[in-house]
């Protein structure tokens, strides 16, 4: 499935490579800060992102970061690179970002053992890899395209790890045991921004 994002987005790129507008000759600085719904099965969140690089004739390189909210709170930081096209009078942008996601710190949450013994445990994140792929399109203002709105699929990595108790009968003992869960998060990304 990814695979056919992929080829669907680079055949776009290539499509309207040849007409794009920004043609100057040096290269030029660029921020695109953005305020995202992330969507997914089970939840609605939100991400907010700083990106910002170095842009020539539509190729923009650079590197961003974010505060994402979906379910467990991170920090992505990550490389970015992007492509502007023209494909029938539509300003688009095809990208991609690829980094770490930041997570860590230890939380006490509520850990009910049975219905008559309320506890707690503490859980341990760490964070893993981040992903995007996505396509936006620019609206011109003032004859330059400020205004981005994006659609993209995202995936950030984490894993928590946390103590639970499991007790043998056979010696009448009871063991720790260290439980480690690693979540890969798929979302889809809404998402308007404005380039500087």
């Amino acid at each position: 499935m990814a695979n056919r994002r992929i080829q669907f987005f680079l055949l776009l790129a290539m499509l309207g490579s040849s007409a794009v507008k920004a043609q100057q000759k040096k290269w030029k600085p660029w921020v695109l800060p953005e305020a995202g719904k992330l969507i997914a099965a089970s939840d609605f969140s939100t991400d907010y992102r700083l990106n910002a690089g170095l842009e020539k004739k539509g190729l923009m390189l650079g590197l961003g970061g974010a505060a994402d909210l979906y379910r467990f709170q991170s920090y992505p930081v990550y490389v970015q690179a992007r492509k502007a096209f023209v494909f029938r009078k539509v300003n688009g942008t095809v990208f991609s970002s690829l980094g770490y996601n930041l997570k860590s710190g230890t939380e006490t949450i509520s850990n009910w053992n049975g219905w008559w013994r309320p506890s707690t445990r503490d859980v341990t994140y760490r964070g893993g890899a981040y992903a995007e792929l996505g396509l936006a399109h620019a609206v011109s203002i003032r004859k330059k395209h400020r205004l981005h709105f994006s659609v993209s699929w995202v995936m950030k990595s984490v894993q928590e790890t946390y103590p639970s108790s499991i007790w043998n009968p056979v010696d009448q003992t009871t063991r720790t045991i260290t439980n480690q869960v690693k979540y890969n998060l798929h979302r889809t990304a809404l998402r308007v921004g404005w380039k500087f």
